[in-house]
């Protein structure tokens, strides 16, 4: 058994980013026969970093979690550092360089990722102080203040989960020295690994590919779940409902269909987009339970994942596993990579190709759609199983803990 310390920037059942969610299914999965302990912020609001959580302790599915308050985060100097950090890589596009680290210096960058948050100095000192009283520190996420800040305190005790994708701010100089410092790098995908590889030549070489454990969701029959947002056909959306995550153009390209009994519902938090939608066809739930968000899974016609940056995709693969079927976006490698290996659903890199996929979905026959679906349930139940990742997870502690 080893004393585990899993740091991640935000953490709690109600909060459903990817990186999060991992995380906390890992932390879940290593308490069976690990002493595990989750150090994390106060927030629930990954924009403002406010504190939410009144506790500094609780114990959370068997997990010990310790919270930390983050600074206030000055969103204008954000922004300009923000800019500032990102304005080499624009030259760079210019001069047609791609994917390099920009010469904006490494203190600058530093600066930048602190405004970024969440910045929380009680837990860079609780890890100077306690590094001795824990065994092995899994930091999840390269583009967070608690990874940049306290992964290089305790190196030689770390396993880094980066969930990397191809976005400018990934090759800004913040992130320069980053790959290099940990003692394991635990990658969700091939493509990320490779990614980051290219990028970053000094990375860290011991490392394996180990992704997360994906295991089917059966409703409840004690309370049997209603629907109470659509009637008719549907595909879904399920996430954190963002710009940055493709929402804007998923929900531009839905409403051009213009077809009508079908609907597209957004299953997840959201501040900009409810009110500016007046569409029927067009619904948000907000977020809702995991049985209320496993119900509208298994009776949509399939998931669309709009996203270009996905380090792993959660979504994808437990709709997968559910049966349904995924269509998503191209120009995300990882995404790409799923589709094209499972043979469980389509791609699109234009409104076209969108409206191209929703319509081939549509016209599935039962069957087809079913043998389709099978496709993906095998990929996931072949390649992401917690037996075997947690086998990998294993490898690298004793690695740590016997060297």
């Amino acid at each position: 058994m080893a004393k585990i310390a899993i740091i991640i920037q935000r953490y709690g059942l109600e909060i459903n980013g990817g990186a999060e969610y991992h995380a906390r299914m890992l932390a879940e999965q290593l308490t069976v026969e690990h002493d595990v302990t989750v150090l994390t912020s106060k927030a629930k609001d990954y924009h403002s970093w406010t504190d939410t959580y009144d506790q500094e302790e609780e114990l959370l599915n068997g997990v010990q979690v310790k919270r930390f308050s983050a600074l206030p985060k000055n969103q204008k100097k954000f922004r300009k550092l923000r800019r500032k950090v990102l304005r080499t890589r624009l030259i760079d596009k210019l001069l047609g360089r791609k994917n390099t680290v920009t010469e904006v210096p490494i203190a600058t960058g530093h600066q930048f990722v602190k405004e970024q948050g969440p910045y929380c100095p009680g837990l860079l000192q609780y890890l100077k102080e306690q590094q001795s009283g824990y065994d092995v520190f899994i930091f999840f996420t390269y583009l967070y203040a608690p990874t940049v800040f306290g992964l290089p305190l305790v190196k030689d005790k770390s396993i880094f989960v980066p969930t990397a994708h191809d976005e400018p701010l990934l090759y800004t100089a913040a992130y320069r020295q980053l790959f290099d410092t940990p003692r394991y790098i635990m990658y969700n995908t091939l493509a990320e690994r490779e990614l980051i590889e290219k990028n970053f030549p000094n990375a860290c070489k011991k490392q394996a590919i180990a992704g997360m454990g994906i295991q089917p969701y059966t409703l409840p029959t004690t309370q049997p779940v209603t629907n109470q947002w659509v009637s008719g056909d549907y595909f879904v959306y399920i996430g954190r409902i963002d710009n940055d995550k493709g929402c804007g153009e998923l929900i531009e390209y839905f409403h051009r269909l213009r077809r009508e009994n079908l609907s597209l519902v957004l299953i997840g938090n959201n501040e900009n987009y409810q009110s500016q939608i007046t569409s029927e066809n067009i619904v948000f739930t907000g977020f809702i339970s995991e049985a209320e968000k496993y119900a509208l899974l298994n009776n949509a016609k399939g998931l669309i994942i709009p996203s270009k940056y996905e380090s792993l995709s959660l979504v994808t693969l437990e709709s997968m596993l559910q049966g349904k079927l995924v269509i998503a976006n191209s120009y995300c490698k990882v995404l790409k990579d799923h589709i094209e290996q499972s043979k469980a659903g389509l791609l699109y890199e234009n409104y076209e190709g969108f409206a191209a996929a929703i319509e081939k979905v549509i016209s599935l026959s039962t069957l087809d759609y079913e043998l389709l679906a099978a496709n993906g349930i095998s990929y996931v139940e072949n390649n992401y199983s917690w037996p075997s990742i947690l086998a990998k997870f294993n490898k690298a502690i004793d690695h740590i803990k016997n060297s």
